[in-house]
């Protein structure tokens, strides 16, 4: 740990995340920027610590039947960093685990599609069915046609009179 002045430096791990943190370098000489980076700067301001980041060697992680996590989620609840900073989904099991901050930066992420409506299509009638179930309903449709011809055919005539 560093200490800038008489105090320890707050111990950070950094996960990459997109455009918010971004990591550049080599091991050991690692550089940590974005706008994740510079809100958490202003926050070592105001509390008067000094913030030192290491680079996650692993993903975030997953809970374990015990309690304890595996991944950088796992090294904070150890103590082996202050905090995790990166951005992370609050789930139940995360917030039981570790003691979350408030929001520090909201964003809304969505897909954007278009709204499905109801459009007039002159051949919607064959579309629900495949080319192997319309050829099926035909063979279906041949063979009730055949059966109906031939039983018209042996009940329709008259009985020979006696």
């Amino acid at each position: 740990m560093q200490t800038a002045g008489s105090r320890e430096c707050l111990s950070g791990v950094v996960e990459y995340f997109g455009n918010a943190v971004t990591i550049r370098g080599t091991p050991g000489n690692y550089t940590f920027s974005g706008p994740l980076v510079i809100v958490l700067g202003i926050i070592s301001e105001h509390i008067g610590r000094c913030f030192s980041y290491t680079r996650a060697s692993m993903a975030y992680g997953y809970p374990q039947p015990n309690g304890s996590w595996t991944g950088t989620l796992g090294q904070v609840q150890r103590n082996k960093f202050d905090f995790l900073a990166s951005f992370i989904t609050l789930t139940s099991e995360r917030v039981a685990a570790l003691d979350p901050s408030t929001y520090i930066i909201l964003d809304e992420m969505t897909a954007v599609y278009a709204r499905p409506g109801v459009e007039p299509d002159v051949a919607g009638f064959i579309k629900p069915y495949t080319a192997g179930v319309w050829l099926l309903v035909l063979l279906a449709a041949l063979f009730v046609f055949a059966a109906g011809v031939i039983v018209l055919r042996c009940v329709g005539r008259p009985a020979p009179p006696r």
